[in-house]
């Protein structure tokens, strides 16, 4: 097996999350008397849309307005195909499975619930959990750290994402990554010169090796 330990992004990578995200955003905005973001492209995140309104109000207030409604809007969410039964067989074939996002730690959790994949993953690694978030290499350490792999482990190691911060992130650390680019986000995976570049989630187990 080429890839024993595979870290993934979460929105846009594992789950649809492009349409929750604006409403969710949207929602906050309008409970702060702020204008709405639909005429926005559509792949607007969470960390990019409120610093917009920073000379109106602190960013840190729309997020934690964010997470206390974004219950709401979890029936907005769906799981990628073939997610769920890809995972479960990374996990058959011994490998070692980790999330690094920048999303809240209680979304991400609660959806990883929904869609039933919560068990198969060996830890999360959250905007939390840092002072740095990707594509700073600390989520990067602290998942390390929360495998106890070492430096000799990376050559092992897979990032899995559809932003710069993935891609970036995983070249400053010297790890291989894969783009996807099913995402609804507009990012653009071709720019970054990734190890490997997937069009359905199916294609990632050739990548990783192994029993099939």
């Amino acid at each position: 097996m080429k890839y024993r330990n595979i870290l993934f992004d979460f929105d846009g990578t594992l789950v649809d999350s492009s349409a929750a995200i604006r409403e969710t955003i949207n929602a906050t905005l309008k409970i702060h008397g702020l204008d709405n973001i639909s005429s926005i492209v559509k792949g607007t995140r969470t960390r990019h849309a409120y610093q917009r309104f920073a000379d109106t109000i602190n960013p840190d207030t729309l997020r934690e307005t964010h997470k206390s409604i974004q219950h709401q809007f979890f029936p907005k969410y769906s799981i990628f195909p073939d997610v769920a039964s890809v995972l479960q067989q990374l996990k058959d074939r011994g490998c070692r499975l980790a999330i690094i996002t920048t999303a809240n730690r209680p979304k991400v959790i609660e959806l990883l619930k929904i869609f039933n994949i919560y068990h198969l993953f060996d830890t999360i690694v959250a905007e939390s959990d840092v002072t740095n978030t990707k594509p700073d290499i600390e989520p990067f350490i602290k998942a390390f750290a929360n495998l106890k792999l070492t430096d000799s482990d990376k050559p092992h190691t897979l990032m899995v994402g559809d932003s710069d911060a993935d891609f970036v992130g995983a070249q400053n650390f010297n790890i291989d990554v894969v783009a996807v680019t099913y995402s609804t986000f507009d990012d653009s995976p071709e720019e970054y010169n990734s190890t490997y570049t997937i069009d359905k989630f199916t294609e990632l187990l050739p990548i990783v090796g192994g029993s099939p």
